[in-house]
């Protein structure tokens, strides 16, 4: 996998101004998973964890704005799914804090995990494909974010597939623009200016 900058980070947010930016990926991978042993579950998983690293100026943090973009979800080449046969797959954008929240809980959950929110998770998008609809695409917008990244200003994005019964591998590809600006830490975002940065795979 490969990325590569094809546009450049306005300098306005290096005279102090908040600068409006987007950068747009693709990520795409042939994933049949091994074997899950979680009671309730079945076939097989895997997830794909890939760090996007934000470069704001000394002094300044992320703070995402937006999202948008596709999930596309197929066997790979256009295998043929035995009938009756189907996979989950999902993508999501979260930070490197731990996962969970200690503030929000499901008091009444049972089963293998504690149940608990994901509130360091920005985006989370998931769907179905089987034997009778063996292509997804899953179109989403999640406008009016204000999301300030940790000081790493790092995002993971994770790609996975579950519940794969196919016996095949399947192709997951989301493609996704993030929005963001660089402010000054610890304070509130000041009028945005346009701007643009994409990066493509």
């Amino acid at each position: 996998m490969k990325t590569v900058i094809v546009g450049v980070i306005m300098a306005g947010a290096l005279c102090g101004q908040v600068v409006s930016q987007s950068a747009t990926n693709n990520f795409a991978y042939d994933v049949q998973g091994t074997e899950v042993q979680i009671p309730g579950a079945w076939g097989s998983s895997q997830a794909i964890a890939v760090p996007i690293l934000f470069h704001p100026p000394a002094g300044y943090q992320t703070r995402i704005t937006r999202i948008y973009g596709n999930l596309l979800a197929s066997t790979t080449k256009g295998a043929l799914m035995p009938q009756g046969t189907g996979a989950e797959a999902g993508w999501g954008l979260k930070t490197t804090a731990t996962d969970g929240s200690l503030q929000v809980t499901y008091p009444t959950s049972t089963g293998a995990y504690v149940g608990s929110a994901y509130q360091n998770t920005v985006d989370w998008e998931q769907t179905m494909i089987n034997s009778q609809s063996a292509v997804s695409v899953d179109n989403f917008d999640r406008p009016g974010l204000s999301f300030v990244l940790p000081d790493d200003n790092t995002l993971i994005c994770q790609t996975f597939v579950a519940l794969n019964n196919t016996g095949l591998s399947i192709h997951i590809e989301p493609t996704f623009t993030v929005v963001y600006q660089f402010e000054p830490k610890g304070e509130q975002p000041e009028p945005v200016i346009p701007g643009r940065m994409v990066l493509t795979r």
